[in-house]
């Protein structure tokens, strides 16, 4: 006959251990939402977000009135084992930002390198602010 000596700590490490496995899979950033962010001056607004593992045939981006959406996926990576630790899950992100101005819609370029998409919107020339001269009385 064996015998096992019961081991309070044990039980505690083993108690904590599995916390934080939850606590990690709970409050991870991964399966978030990539962040974006929007710059604009007079001549145009520039919109970037990190798409990391995403090629471009994954990413659409539309421009409709002054809303620009763009909508991303990439699959989760095959597995060739047990999966221990998943921080790059599936992605499936969509983002609406209205501009701050009227955007002319041949002048939209979008590139994608090195998992940073950046959105170029050059603002219409009717919408553009004019310098006004002031003359002398």
């Amino acid at each position: 006959m064996t015998s096992y000596a019961w081991d309070p700590f044990r039980e505690i490490d083993a108690l904590m251990a599995g916390l934080d496995r939850l606590l990690d899979r709970t409050w991870s950033t991964a399966g978030s939402s990539p962040g974006i962010n929007v710059y604009a001056n007079d001549e145009a607004a520039v919109v970037t977000t990190e798409l990391p593992g995403v090629r471009p045939d994954q990413v659409q981006v539309q421009l409709l009135d002054d809303v620009l959406t763009i909508t991303a996926e990439r699959a989760a990576e095959a597995t060739a084992g047990e999966l221990l630790v998943n921080e790059r899950p599936e992605l499936r992100f969509s983002r609406s930002v209205a501009l701050p101005f009227a955007v002319d819609a041949n002048q939209v370029e979008a590139r994608l390198k090195d998992g940073i998409l950046t959105v170029a919107l050059r603002r219409t020339e009717a919408d553009r602010p004019r310098k006004i001269t002031v003359a002398t009385a």
